[in-house]
């Protein structure tokens, strides 16, 4: 990240935690989205290769993936709470895991990702527990339970030695808008379930709705955190360890700080009016591919922008997408080359149909019209920025 207009800051990590380690100084750069980028209504001057990847299942029809990992010539798509498992031509090769209550069972997956020897499944639950399976096989290997209580974790990030990373946006409910109290939202356990160390002290009231995955996997089996309301780093994680990876700014276009805090009320209680307002909020999905960084975040009217931007140059694209009949497209993945998207928006036969600017590429350039009865399909983006 060599050129990007950023200015260098000094940021404080590993803030004295069950270990009691001392900080350590990093520099990160700072990456002004808005003020990097062009805002662009239509992108085909701004692609220069497409792949579509069909998603083919003899099954009844799939659940659009909410999240999509890469390894090897598999991905494993987490869709509804459930995991499954595709060949790189799409092909359905199987679930990993199944409904129930029984050993390798589970009634709802919250996230997944792939531990740092790459043969390993992790699966995080509703109970904050981590479900182990094979890579290769699928096949179910065991279960790590953790003392997390009273809050629920909503990424799985892999650690050293077998171990593993939970993240936590806020503490318990009662205690959300208390900033007395101190709490680390990245929590480090071992391949036991102990916890070893805690991190990222909340700093802000950190929406958490599932609207995206709070980590998306680039190659290397990279992944980015980026969980905060507004301004603020993003982490990455990395042969087991976190470390501090890019500054995300929006300026005086980003939510001020603490905007959902008041004391004594549910920050819920506010979702409406902060969706609706004009600033940015809620940067997600941040990956990289072809030299070039993408983040997606919430601006006016709930709409969702997704930003592209060079980083040898600091310079890039935004436009919007919209969500008509289903969610907006954001990169969900990226293995170095391409960027993952998924489109499963079903009845559009014409650009006029959408205001979304990938969607109207897709539909006029590729030809891409999905009916009723088809299951979604990922689609693999490089983009050229001028």
């Amino acid at each position: 990240m060599k050129k990007l207009i950023y200015l260098s800051v000094a940021l404080m990590m590993l803030i004295p935690s069950c270990n009691q380690n001392k900080s350590a100084k990093m520099e990160v750069p700072i990456v002004d989205l808005p003020g990097s980028t062009e805002k662009v209504d239509s992108i085909k001057d701004y692609i220069s290769e497409v792949k579509v990847v069909k998603l083919i299942s003899d099954s009844s029809a799939l659940v659009a993936p909410s999240k999509l990992l890469l390894s090897g010539d598999k991905i494993v798509a987490l869709s509804g709470g459930r995991v499954e498992s595709f060949d790189k031509s799409g092909k359905y090769m199987g679930p990993i895991g199944r409904v129930g209550k029984g050993p390798g069972e589970y009634l709802h997956i919250s996230d997944i990702c792939i531990d740092k020897t790459e043969k390993e499944l992790l699966c995080l639950n509703h109970q904050n527990e981590v479900l182990r399976y094979s890579l290769a096989d699928g096949k179910y290997i065991g279960v790590i339970k953790t003392p997390i209580v009273g809050m629920t974790a909503t990424a799985v990030l892999p650690g050293e030695d077998g171990g593993f990373y939970l993240f936590v946006a806020n503490p318990a409910q009662a205690d959300m808008t208390n900033f007395s109290k101190d709490f680390n939202c990245l929590k480090r356990f071992n391949s036991k379930g102990k916890l070893e160390e805690e991190q990222l002290p909340r700093e802000d009231y950190n929406i958490s709705l599932g609207l995206f995955p709070a980590t998306v996997q680039s190659a290397g089996n990279k992944y980015v955190l980026s969980y905060r309301s507004g301004d603020g780093e993003c982490y990455e994680a990395s042969s087991g360890k976190v470390t501090p990876y890019v500054d995300l700014s929006f300026g005086k276009e980003g939510i001020a700080p603490k905007t959902m805090v008041k004391e004594g009320t549910d920050p819920m209680e506010m979702i409406g009016d902060v969706f609706m307002a004009d600033y940015y909020k809620c940067p997600s999905c941040v990956c990289e591919a072809s030299g070039q960084m993408y983040c997606a975040a919430f601006g006016k009217d709930s709409a969702v922008w997704n930003f592209v931007v060079d980083k040898e140059g600091g310079k890039g694209i935004r436009w919007q997408s919209f969500g008509e009949a289903a969610a907006p497209m954001t990169a969900l993945a990226s293995d170095g080359h391409y960027f993952y998207f998924v489109y499963s928006e079903t009845g559009l036969k014409s650009p006029s149909q959408t205001n979304d600017a990938l969607k109207k590429y897709l539909i006029s350039k590729e030809n891409l019209i999905l009916g009723e009865n088809d299951n979604p399909v990922i689609v693999k983006v490089k983009f050229k920025l001028q």
